[in-house]
């Protein structure tokens, strides 16, 4: 078992406390390739071309503070939610 895999282990079990890593001490993780991060382009193949977002928002959502973000329209706020933009802050639908 490596020793990042070791590590991941004694985060999980609550035997280490991410608190308790110095800043800097992990230069490098390895992440399973079975674990899907999500939020990447896609396309056919090996292609990396699209983005790809929901059309309605249907809980509410807070950008955070002094972030922008984005999505591709139309969008649809459901009856009732809430989509919050901070000052400092920006959302655009292109």
């Amino acid at each position: 078992m490596s020793k990042a895999r070791n590590l991941a282990n004694l985060i999980s079990d609550g035997l280490v406390d991410t608190a308790e890593i110095a800043d800097g001490a992990i230069t490098q993780a390895k992440i399973d390739a079975g674990v899907d991060l999500g939020g990447g382009a896609t396309g056919g193949g090996s292609d990396e071309i699209f983005y790809e977002n929901g059309q309605t928002v249907t809980a509410d959502y807070t950008l955070t503070t002094n972030t922008n973000a984005m999505s591709t329209g139309p969008v649809t706020v459901n009856t009732g939610v809430t989509v919050t933009i901070p000052t400092g802050s920006r959302y655009v639908v292109i």
